[in-house]
């Protein structure tokens, strides 16, 4: 049986992304340190996901915990 209902990669560099996940309810789940080449550079990618019964009806989200 599947859980999560979404999930998202977001480079850390990208904090704005990160924000916005966090607000819509999903929780950081992990990083892969120096996973991704942007430019001459590695980078490290941060996972993020939501639960089915962490998620509100409708897709809003109840907060953060």
């Amino acid at each position: 049986m599947k859980r999560t209902i979404a999930w998202s990669l977001a480079l850390l560099a990208a904090l704005a992304v990160a924000v916005v996940l966090a607000k819509a309810g999903l929780r950081r789940e992990g990083v892969q340190r120096q996973h991704v080449l942007k430019g001459d550079r590695f980078e490290d990618l941060d996972y993020y996901a939501i639960l089915r019964q962490e998620a509100a009806p409708g897709g809003a989200s109840r907060g953060s915990g």
